[in-house]
């Protein structure tokens, strides 16, 4: 949920504020693939640089990846 001061600055500018929506998404089998790659350091395509992934970061998406972990 957006703050009352966001509402408030959306509605000073003119713009109707925004809603938290729902979405129940999955990772297609390359975004997965690529996931993991960047997971493990590798330099994805159209990257000057692999990631550098610290042990926990990398065992908590997996855990995400492997059990369907829904953040919420």
């Amino acid at each position: 949920m957006y703050s009352d001061i966001d509402i408030r600055e959306a509605a000073k500018a003119g713009l109707s504020p925004k809603h938290d929506v729902s979405r129940d998404r999955r990772l297609a089998p390359e975004e997965e693939a690529m996931l993991i790659m960047a997971l493990d350091g590798q330099e994805l395509p159209g990257k000057h640089r692999a990631l550098n992934i610290d042990a926990e970061a990398k065992i908590f998406m997996l855990l995400v990846l492997n059990t369907g972990l829904r953040m919420n």
